[in-house]
């Protein structure tokens, strides 16, 4: 099983990817610089960057300014044929694809374990109130050693 924390898929199932395919990487570039030295370029990834980016290698370009449009550039990745994607980019990226209304499902782990503090939600800064919520369909739930992953549906609004 993967160790990720949360998995979101873009809107269109027609292509499946096969078991074992290694995924192409894809960063969502702002307006900061990219690590030119970063071991993620031997995968050549795609990179998604609003115009006058100065980002290098396989640049998509989504957007002005800098921000990426986050729904442009799933259309251009699905022009591509990439229309599944684990994001690992945090709960900032995480809550943008869902209040943008971009994520169908997602999987999440859950670890037999208990912290205190004050770490950051999953999808950081979604939900103003609780009438923001998005209604889910729990699909599966099942144990991977000690922990459990949880596949679920997000429904329409």
């Amino acid at each position: 099983e993967h160790g990720f924390v949360a998995g979101l898929c873009c809107r269109d199932s027609r292509f499946i990817i096969a078991p074992g395919q290694q995924p192409r990487p894809v960063i969502v570039a702002g307006g900061q610089e990219l690590p030119s030295g970063a071991a993620l370029w031997a995968s050549d990834p795609i990179v998604l960057a609003p115009a006058g980016s100065t980002a290098q290698g396989n640049v998509v370009v989504a957007g002005t300014g800098d921000r990426v449009d986050l729904a442009a550039g799933l259309d251009e990745l699905g022009a591509l044929g990439i229309v599944d994607l684990l994001v690992e980019g945090g709960a900032t990226l995480a809550a943008s694809l869902l209040h943008d209304g971009l994520v169908d499902r997602a999987v999440f782990y859950l670890a037999a374990a208990v912290a205190g503090g004050t770490g950051k939600g999953v999808f950081e800064a979604a939900f103003a109130t609780i009438t923001d919520l998005r209604p889910v369909t729990i699909t599966g739930i099942t144990r991977v050693g000690p922990d459990l992953r949880l596949d679920i549906d997000f429904k329409e609004r």
